[in-house]
């Protein structure tokens, strides 16, 4: 009986991984508590066995996972932590082997992951703590291998990452100081491989976000550019696959953006133009994905903003017009959802702004209308969000001023009451938080 239980366990446990990996979420959880209730039969007929342990917190962290793809936090944490408790009581039954113990700090990241996202930084700062001290010590038993190297970048990258949330600047880059050496020492190892140089690009972004964040622009921008060169090299050897094309298309973003924060205009807009051909290659190799279409509508706004700052208007407004045609292709492939209703709201507020710049204030009231009737559906099918209001108060005052422009006061005045009224509701929703203040001010201004 136990022998079959045990074969059942491993076997459910991979119909659930085959499951998980399909985005089949509802057929992965069930197999994956079939799984569990297996090991708990083995545990109750055998008592406590190394086979029985192991699989038994295997199957709760595999629901963990599943809870965590369906955005249910609480739920994970409590498969987690489960799962971390039957695990030690397993390396207390079978020994503490390198590999045990770098299965046990992969539970630790994973619920330290999870208090992350629920904003837990303390705890999951403790518990990124626990995991590098493990991971240190399968160190100090194997030595320096790459599979180890590996785990204490990934180590140091949640404690540098979950120090910066927590605004410890100089602790956070005293982390990426770390976490750079450790991938120099992985490069040496191993040579050029796309994994070592994945490795060195990961540090070189994490010590340019903390920069950034010190307000070491120039330094930042310095990590940024040696981050640029190897995400170039990793491209060239893995023949411009869509993974390194995307780490390649990041880069540039991240690039360009701190360059136009620094008023670098031209050095900005060229990355721009760069990361507008990689996601049109990108396109080429996917297909028309949500993910590749947002992405490529990303990209033509980044590259629309920089030509409007440059002057460029006509070659903006042509970029927002495709900006919009692929917003509106995002709509026809997810249906009307309320993200991808509020991006073709966003296309259409640029291209608004382009036409009133430059005089062409009945097709800029048109763009508004549309606006307008776009935020109003989405309040239909969220309700009365602050979000929903807010917006539509923003479609409001827009439509009220180029109507003012046209000299149309009355409809202009009518406009601006309703959004002062909406912005009322928001402050009795909301309370006198400064956003709502400073919205009934502008109402009140209008």
């Amino acid at each position: 009986m136990a022998k079959a239980d045990k074969s059942d366990g491993l076997k459910l446990i991979e119909s659930g991984d085959r499951h998980l990996q399909a985005g089949r979420l509802g057929k992965a959880r069930r197999a994956f508590d079939q799984a569990r209730s297996a090991y708990e039969r083995m545990l109750a007929l055998r008592g406590v066995v190394a086979v029985a342990l192991a699989g038994l917190s295997l199957s709760l962290n595999r629901l963990g996972a599943v809870e965590q793809a369906c955005r249910k936090l609480d739920a994970a944490y409590e498969r987690y932590a489960r799962s971390l408790e039957i695990f030690r009581k397993f390396i207390d039954f079978a020994g503490e082997a390198p590999q045990a113990l770098r299965d046990l700090g992969i539970i630790l990241g994973q619920l330290a992951n999870v208090e992350r996202m629920r904003g837990q930084l303390d705890g999951a700062y403790a518990r990124y703590g626990q995991k590098l001290d493990i991971d240190r010590r399968i160190l100090a038993l194997t030595g320096e291998t790459p599979e180890v190297l590996k785990d204490l970048l990934v180590d140091l990258v949640g404690l540098a990452d979950t120090e910066r949330a927590r605004s410890h600047l100089d602790a956070a880059y005293q982390h990426c100081v770390e976490m750079h050496e450790i991938a120099r020492r992985l490069l040496d190892l191993t040579g050029e491989t796309p994994q070592a140089l994945r490795g060195m690009s990961i540090s070189l972004e994490q010590l340019g976000s903390v920069e950034e964040a010190r307000g070491n622009l120039n330094t930042a921008i310095e990590h940024f550019e040696q981050q640029l060169a190897i995400s170039r090299r990793l491209l060239s050897l893995t023949a411009e696959m869509p993974g390194a094309l995307r780490d390649l298309n990041l880069n540039l973003k991240r690039l360009a953006d701190i360059e136009r924060d620094c008023h670098r205009l031209d050095a900005s807009y060229e990355r721009y133009k760069q990361r507008l051909e990689i996601n049109r290659k990108i396109l080429t190799l996917d297909g028309d994905t949500t993910e590749t279409l947002r992405d490529l509508s990303h990209s033509l706004e980044r590259l629309a903003n920089a030509e409007r700052d440059r002057g460029q208007l006509d070659a903006a407004y042509e970029r927002y017009g495709q900006m919009l045609d692929i917003d509106r292709k995002i709509v026809t492939l997810t249906g009307e959802t309320t993200e991808s209703l509020r991006h073709v709201v966003v296309s259409l507020d640029r291209l608004a702004r382009v036409d009133e710049t430059r005089g062409q204030l009945d097709v800029a009231r048109e763009r508004c209308e549309q606006m307008l009737d776009i935020d109003r559906k989405i309040l239909a099918r969220t309700g009365k969000t602050t979000e929903a209001l807010r917006n539509i108060a923003i479609s409001l005052g827009r439509l009220g001023g180029i109507e003012q422009s046209c000299g149309q006061l009355d409809s202009a005045y009518q406009r601006y009451e309703q959004r002062l009224e909406l912005s009322r509701q928001i402050l009795v929703v909301t309370g006198q938080t400064p956003q709502a203040l400073s919205d009934l001010c502008i109402g009140l201004w209008r």
